[in-house]
């Protein structure tokens, strides 16, 4: 009985361990996109800011 225990709880941890990888992984990706599209937009902004700048200056 003790090994079927013991087996059961070793495929229970490595099927949480996955679980968790898998959660982790997705939050990774999640605030990767999330950086991206800021680094992104804030970029966008600053160039439009420059172009009216250069516009409204000469």
């Amino acid at each position: 009985m003790t090994l079927v225990v013991e087996t059961q709880a070793a495929v229970w941890t490595l099927v949480m361990i996955n679980k968790l990888v898998a959660i982790a992984t997705m939050v990774a990706v999640a605030i990767l996109v999330v950086v991206k599209t800021t680094v992104l937009v804030v970029t966008l902004l600053t160039v439009a800011n420059l172009a009216v700048v250069q516009t409204y200056c000469r």
